[in-house]
This record gives C-alpha cells, structure tokens and sequence, in this order.
C-alpha cells in the first residue's frame, strides 16, 4: 500500500475491491489492510504518505461496500506506536477505516492494553494471539499457545471493554508441538478464548 509503484497501486486497488466483495458475500464485518512499504529506497514519511494516499484514494470503493477497512499493526516497523497508529486512521477521516488491531503483535516492546486505551473507539476488529518476552521488553521472545505468554489477559479484556470494543476475538495462531492433532489444538484455542472473555 505504501508503494509508489503504479501497477503495484492499481493491484492493490483491484485486491481491496475483491476482498470486500468476498466480506460481503460471506457477511463478514470487513477487511483487513496493511499499510507499509518501508525499505531501503523508501523512507517512512513516503511509506507514511504514500499508503494514505492509496487507502484514501479507495474510498469511492469502500463508500459502496460499507464494511470496515481494518489498517493492522505488524511487524512491518510502520506503526510503531498507538499514537502513529491513531493518527494515520483519524487522517483518513472515513467512518469505515479504523484499526485491526493485533493484540500480540506488540508485546515484544510494549504493552499491548496501553495501545487499545489509545486506539480506543477506532478498534474495530481483534486478532488474538501471545507472544513470551525472553525477559523485559526488546530483549526478544517467541509466539506461543494463547494464555502461556506475557500478555496479561486480566487487563487486556477489560481495557477492549473500556474501548467499547464487544466484537470477536479471532485467533490468528499456529499449532504448536504441544498438540497432536488440529481437533485438539482447534478445541484448546476455543477453550482458552472462553476463558478469556469470561474475565
């Protein structure tokens, strides 16, 4: 998206417009949006302008399909704090743009319930996931099963309830060796999300 690349950008357009066709068919609340495009040759002020540009651009597409358009923080080094995250959504200024915010995503560095206080009413979709710090923030760690990192799911639910947020959380996690099988390892997800909703 942050490209400055037209063929890439016209991609990206027609990407956008079949993926909420395919939102819509199936009735699902919306999409999911990367911003980014950071590298050696393009800085992140043109990353930065570049994908709201094209998001913005879109938004004669988005206007006709009326779903959310979800911009998520990954580990891309685009959103690097909730404030960035929350200034490039209220730039865009659509009612249908807001965040996917990925509550694993930021844990290596930071703590994820201070960036749902700061993304607030503008979360509109949920990933859920842990991640385990090897020890304080930026000292590395690993992805691991849900309910066994550093997340502390105590605050995180209440701060999502707070924001107003009482939508789903969808697990965005891979099975671990821990299980045998995908049934099992399906069924021990939903268990623990029950248990965290439950907080």
């Amino acid at each position: 998206m942050g490209t400055g690349d037209a063929e890439k950008i016209a991609f990206g357009k027609r990407l956008i417009e079949q993926q909420l066709k395919c939102a819509g068919a199936l009735g699902a609340k919306g999409i999911l949006v990367v911003p980014g495009g950071i590298c050696e040759r393009v800085s992140i002020a043109r990353a930065y302008e570049n994908s709201l540009k094209n998001l913005t651009s879109w938004f004669p597409i988005i206007n006709e399909y009326k779903l959310f358009v979800g911009v998520e923080n990954v580990w891309n080094t685009f959103f690097l704090s909730p404030f960035d995250m929350r200034e490039f959504v209220d730039k865009c200024g659509s009612p249908y743009i807001g965040a996917y915010y990925d509550v694993g995503n930021v844990v290596a560095f930071t703590w994820t319930e201070y960036w749902i206080e700061i993304l607030a009413h503008r979360i509109g979709l949920i990933h859920i996931k842990d991640f385990a710090r090897k020890g304080m923030v930026n000292c590395g760690g690993t992805f691991c099963d849900l309910g066994t990192g550093s997340i502390v799911w105590e605050r995180v639910i209440p701060a999502l309830r707070n924001a107003g947020f009482d939508g789903y959380l969808t697990a965005e996690v891979g099975k671990s060796g821990k299980y045998s099988a995908y049934p099992e390892f399906y069924r021990a997800t939903a268990e623990t999300i029950d248990k965290f909703i439950q907080i």
